[in-house]
Parts: structure tokens; sequence; C-alpha cells
């Protein structure tokens, strides 16, 4: 069994969310939607990353 931190917890628990949402959108075939959210993962990712340079 892994040994997790809550921070790593929640940020698996958001990509399950986020993943099972990203699908959605593409079922219904909302573009516009998914376009907005692919723009706002990479901001996180490029903010995350950020983070943890700075640390």
């Amino acid at each position: 069994m892994f040994d997790l931190d809550n921070e790593s917890l929640f940020y698996i628990d958001q990509c399950c969310r986020w993943n099972a949402h990203y699908w959605t959108l593409w079922e219904k075939r909302d573009w516009r939607a998914l376009h907005w959210a692919e723009t706002e993962t990479a901001n996180y990712r490029k903010m995350r990353q950020m983070v943890f340079q700075a640390a």
C-alpha cells in the first residue's frame, strides 16, 4: 500500500473527477466547454509546476 499525504490524495481525487467531467463533455460534443477545459487544465499544470519549482 502506498503512503500518500492528504495533498496527494486530494490531487488524485480531483484528477479522477476532472477526467469524468472531461469525458462527459466529450460525449455531449460540447466543444466550447471542452476548449475551455483544456485551456484551464494547461493553466493549472503551469501553475502547479511553478509552485513545485519554487519549493
